[in-house]
């Protein structure tokens, strides 16, 4: 089969679908899609609520609790608790199916009716201020992450103990505003470090221990913007640096940043991999246009499978672990397959389709809130022979009346739910994070845009009266409010104001860390800056011969191509506009190691 280029229903660009997508498709028994990847990411994404929790009502018991969703969204939400007790009818919101209208109408009728859980949480312990989270401990305001212990502000991390403001970290412990760290200890203000220790400013480095200021340096110690002391020197260096007085650790950000840009970056932050193309892969094989992949094997157009292995499967977004034949949905895995068209769909699923908050069943379609349920169509359980006959003339039904939303995009079998049914404000998912977009243009589209939440809060303690450092800090500050130095002026959600919580400044104190000036939806939006896009371009390699085409760069060792510019081309989430050295693998492993 030959490859065909198409016009993306949303977006109006032209994109390819490949031989090898075509045989995919035809493996999972579903039609070629009518958006591009890009818009398809964007169209899964914004479903997903990552880090707003909101009070709402249980509409089962009517007690206050914390919700993905907010009290506006048209949802029946209970309490994860009693929505996973027993002594009530699931089957009972089921309706049966009308071949007079679009599937999408039933379905949004179907949502409205269901219960579903407030929150996405498994086996949490003194950990109610958090969600998307799995067996983690003594947590506060922690998202998207799993078996971590003592960790405040955190989000998409895995294994990670004694650590607050971090985002993206795997092994590590002790860390304060790091990002995409890996087995690190003791580490301050370091993004992307692998294997080392006591280390503060730091970025790229490896097996490295007691660094200050340094950027892709491999098994190295007593280090200060990258150049060696003794340890004495060094201890005597770093106290002068004062990064423990805010005044002070403001100032050294500009020049670290500036310190950073002097040096080469890999043109992927990706590591042994196999015939992998995309951003932040590891240990896959044949992951390609994906990002954050972990453990992935024949993986196309996916993003966020932190949790290993991920198989055989395409536009998946979010979870993994141990699923395979997944396609076209939002946070499915944990032991599934053959899921399709589906959100938060996990533990022990196989053969769904089109379904919502659904967990250890099989055999569904359009299907919302069931536990433990089989053979059921919106709802309603049938016998598998019924089940069986009805599936194909419902599909049939979807391809002949096709739901056309507000902009005309027709939604047939083989389309994502429409984002017109989102049970989240697109400004409070994460779409927003990826795909910024406008107050304007979202509801142009037809999806639901949330209001500013009315604060009556007002600060109690001017920020210009904060102590420069922790030393300075007495245990009154817990019963102050601080206003955030954005004043809620920025699009981050800032709060305007926010507290000290006790954990936090006993963290605070460990570390010498002063305390923030900003309240922690702005400290997030800051230190996810770091992260690249999820878009590719094509680029050649930066290296000139002897130093850098910026010339900002001194190589340090001779390079296969010799004196003349290195030919490598790639496909790299660094744009061309970016004002960072890209380095081919070859090229970058040459100065590095």
């Amino acid at each position: 089969m030959q490859s065909e280029t198409k016009t993306c229903q949303n977006c109006k660009v032209a994109f390819v679908i490949e031989p090898d997508d075509f045989t995919f498709y035809a493996k999972m028994q579903v039609p070629a899609p009518t958006w591009c990847p890009q818009c398809r990411l964007q169209r899964r994404m914004l479903w997903h609520n990552e880090r707003y929790l909101f009070r709402v009502k249980s509409k089962k018991s009517g007690k206050e609790i914390f919700s993905m969703y907010p009290s506006e969204a048209p949802l029946t939400i209970w309490d994860r608790e009693e929505w996973l007790a027993d002594g009530w009818d699931q089957n009972a919101s089921g309706l049966d199916y009308d071949f007079s209208k679009p599937f999408v109408v039933q379905y949004r009728e179907l949502m409205a009716r269901a219960p579903v859980p407030s929150r996405g949480i498994v086996a949490l312990v003194n950990s109610d201020y958090s969600n998307n989270a799995t067996s983690i401990k003594e947590c506060y305001l922690v998202f998207g992450s799993s078996f971590s212990e003592n960790c405040a502000f955190m989000e998409n991390s895995v294994r990670v103990k004694d650590s607050q403001d971090v985002s993206f970290l795997t092994d590590s412990e002790l860390s304060y505003e790091c990002f995409f760290n890996i087995r690190c200890y003791n580490a301050l203000y370091s993004s992307y470090c692998e294997d080392s220790h006591d280390i503060v400013f730091c970025r790229d480095c490896v097996n490295c221990s007691n660094c200050f200021g340094c950027a892709d340096l491999r098994g190295r110690s007593y280090c200060i913007w990258n150049e060696p002391y003794s340890k004495e020197e060094y201890t005597e260096r770093v106290r002068d640096l004062g990064v423990q007085s805010y005044a002070k650790r403001e100032a050294l950000k500009a020049r670290v940043a500036d310190f950073w840009l002097r040096y080469p970056l890999r043109y992927a932050r990706s590591y042994k991999n196999s015939n992998c193309v995309g951003e932040y892969i590891t240990n896959s094989k044949n992951v390609r246009y994906s990002f954050q992949v972990d453990g992935g094997e024949n993986i196309k157009y996916s993003h966020g499978l932190y949790v290993r292995p991920t198989r055989d499967s395409y536009d998946h977004y979010r979870h993994g672990n141990n699923s395979e034949l997944v396609y076209e949905s939002a946070l499915a895995g944990g032991d599934s397959s053959r899921i399709k068209f589906c959100y938060h769909v996990y533990t022990n699923c196989s053969d769904i389709e089109y379904s919502w908050n659904c967990n250890s069943s099989s055999n569904l379609f359009g299907c919302v809130g069931l536990n433990k349920q089989q053979y059921c169509i919106l709802n309603k359980r049938y016998s598998e022979a019924e089940y069986k006959e009805l599936l194909p003339r419902i599909k049939k039904h979807m391809d002949e009346m096709p739901y056309v939303d507000k902009k005309g995009r027709e939604y047939r079998y083989g389309e994502f739910l429409p984002g017109e049914l989102a049970p989240v404000p697109y400004n409070k998912t994460v779409a927003m994070e990826y795909f910024p977009r406008t107050q304007e243009d979202v509801m142009g589209d037809g999806y639901w845009w949330g209001e500013p939440e009315r604060r009556t809060y007002q600060a109690t303690f001017a920020l210009e009266k904060v102590p420069d450092t922790i030393t300075e800090v007495t245990d009154a500050i817990l019963s102050e409010t601080l206003g955030c130095g954005h004043g809620g002026t920025c699009n981050h959600g800032c709060t305007s104001v926010f507290r000290i919580v006790p954990q936090e400044l006993m963290f605070y104190r460990r570390l010498g860390i002063p305390l923030p000036r900003r309240c922690p939806n702005c400290r997030w939006a800051e230190r996810i800056k770091q992260r690249n896009p999820v878009q590719l371009s094509n680029r050649s390699c930066q290296c000139a011969g002897v130093k850098s085409k910026n010339g900002a760069y001194q190589n340090t060792a001779a390079h296969t191509h010799g004196n003349a510019p290195c030919p490598v081309e790639f496909e790299t989430s660094y744009a061309p506009d970016r004002p960072e050295i890209i380095y081919c693998e070859e090229c970058y492993q040459a100065e590095v190691v």
